[in-house]
């Protein structure tokens, strides 16, 4: 019988950053061993109030839940698209194959992100069509459909 738990304090110091380069992000719990075989989780902070790159992931969903911080991400697929605040308390979801993009506003988010399977940086697709430009201004507007829209007042 073997101990696989684990107790840890967030570390100082980031262990890898985000894909886009946007993120510091700290695997919890660390490496060598970080969250499940299925999936991570790790705890993400935005560098700068600048867009993260817009991306897509080809084989892993992800969810983000806002710890801190206000912001907005963008979810799009075809001609569909929509923003969504970010806030204290809020939980997206980012399926494979959506394109996203999320920006951090007056202060940096701190927020959960939960990959599954587990995330690895191959799946993780730069796509061309940003909504935020470098200065966070919309750049995009795809068509909404009734259903998709802003969501969140």
């Amino acid at each position: 019988m073997s101990k696989d738990w684990k107790t840890m304090e967030l570390p100082a110091s980031p262990d890898r950053a985000s894909a886009s380069g946007a993120s510091e992000m700290r695997l919890l719990p660390p490496d060598p061993r970080p969250s499940f075989p299925e999936g991570e989780i790790v705890h993400a902070t935005t560098l700068t109030t600048k867009p993260s790159d817009s991306a897509k992931l080809t084989d892993a969903g992800e969810l983000f839940y806002v710890l801190e911080g206000e912001g907005e991400l963008w979810r799009a697929t075809g001609a569909l698209g929509e923003e969504v605040p970010l806030r204290p308390g809020c939980c997206v979801s980012i399926p494979v194959g959506i394109e996203y993009q999320y920006i951090a506003r007056r202060t940096p988010l701190k927020f959960l992100v939960a990959t599954a399977p587990r995330f690895h940086e191959r799946s993780w697709v730069k796509v061309d069509r940003p909504h935020w430009d470098e200065h966070g201004k919309v750049v995009s507007e795809p068509s909404q459909g009734p259903e998709i829209g802003r969501s969140l007042p």
